[in-house]
């Protein structure tokens, strides 16, 4: 029996979090990257990716992706048969 049988969830929960992951890596970097424009561009960015991120309802969303990606990548390599 394939693993993505047994536990279908799995690979769905490695894409979300690592998706979402993703977008807030991107977000830190494009702010980062308004710096080579000026320091009054890269507050800006700040202000709007920390605004963002910081709202209440979007606050947990990168710890708990972080905790399942984490896990769900670890279950997926420990669960493997063979390591070749």
């Amino acid at each position: 029996m394939n693993e993505t049988t047994r536990m279908p969830l799995l690979p769905i929960i490695r894409l979300i979090s690592g998706l979402v992951l993703m977008a807030y890596a991107f977000g830190h970097l494009l702010v980062h990257g308004l710096g080579v424009f000026s320091i009054d561009a890269m507050e800006e960015g700040r202000r709007l990716f920390t605004g963002f991120w910081r709202s209440p309802v979007v606050y947990w969303f990168v710890p708990i992706s972080l905790i399942l990606h984490i896990g769900a990548s670890l279950w997926h390599v420990l669960r493997r048969k063979t390591y070749k």
